[in-house]
């Protein structure tokens, strides 16, 4: 009688074992893996469709494949840029108003290339209220001003080239000067401008902030521009240039440039309204 009831309690422990392991499969899976490693090896053999091609089957399966990888890198390329060009409008779109101007929001068609970036062309132009000396926005940042204007495109100066020339303070002290490119030929990294024609007797430190000043024809004031900041600074230079005690001229790093962007706000008059065909 003990041994029946022995093999009775050993029997129902191996069902209870046998269920719980039915309903645990990782658990199940592990324990298989150890006691029978050999049996783990199976769910890890080639697909039979494969090791029945051929050399040339396989090689033009795997290209086959690559091309279609290649394709869905393209596409996420794709999705990248639009979801970039999409931020960007947002910001673009959710810019506070500026009391006296309006907002012309515009795609960049061109970068020239020979230009270190320094130039680009976008699709508004005199159709749309456009005027040469407009103001050009990034992110909420001065980023350059209109040079050329034609009825349905101009051509943006960007703050880096030296034919923009743009009236700017720096906030919080009484120093206006005008801000100049030193064109300086980059793509990624920002290029330096110097803000000249300082007065002597004030103190300037780095980390101070550039904007528009009021005294910009047909630009608004106060638009954030970049910081005081040494161009050199691991050679020991400073920010401030001497030129003989008559002025100073100090380095600005702007805060935005127009590489690797789609859009950008231009800047004009309310009374600038487009003009008739």
């Amino acid at each position: 009688m003990n041994k029946l009831r022995g093999r009775t309690l050993i029997l129902t422990i191996i069902l209870i074992t046998i269920a719980f392991l039915h309903a645990v499969p990782s658990l199940r899976h592990g324990i298989t893996a150890f006691f029978f490693p050999h049996l783990d090896r199976l769910n890890h053999l080639p697909d039979p469709a494969l090791t029945s091609m051929s050399k040339a089957q396989l090689i033009e399966k795997i290209k086959q494949q690559q091309a279609e990888l290649e394709k869905l890198r393209g596409l996420r390329r794709v999705l990248n840029y639009a979801m970039r060009d999409n931020l960007q409008l947002r910001r673009s779109l959710n810019m506070a108003p500026i009391p006296g101007y309006r907002y012309i929001h515009a795609n960049i068609i061109f970068l020239d290339p020979a230009q270190g970036g320094r130039v680009v062309r976008l699709d508004r132009g005199a159709k749309d209220g456009i005027k040469a000396g407009a103001g050009v926005i990034a992110d909420g940042y001065f980023v350059g001003r209109i040079f050329q204007v034609d009825p349905h495109s101009s051509i943006c100066l960007t703050i880096g080239d030296p034919r923009c020339k743009v009236p700017a303070r720096i906030r919080g002290i009484p120093a206006f000067g005008i801000l100049e490119g030193t064109g300086e030929e980059r793509w990624k990294s920002i290029a330096f401008c110097l803000l000249r024609y300082l007065p002597t007797d004030l103190q300037y430190t780095p980390g101070m902030r550039v904007e528009t000043s009021p005294y910009g024809l047909d630009l608004p004031p106060g638009i954030p521009i970049g910081i005081l900041q040494a161009r050199d600074r691991e050679k020991g230079h400073g920010i401030i240039i001497n030129h003989d005690n008559l002025y100073l001229s100090a380095w600005v790093k702007p805060a935005r440039n127009l590489y690797n962007r789609s859009w950008v706000t231009i800047v004009v008059p309310e009374e600038n309204t487009p003009a008739n065909d």
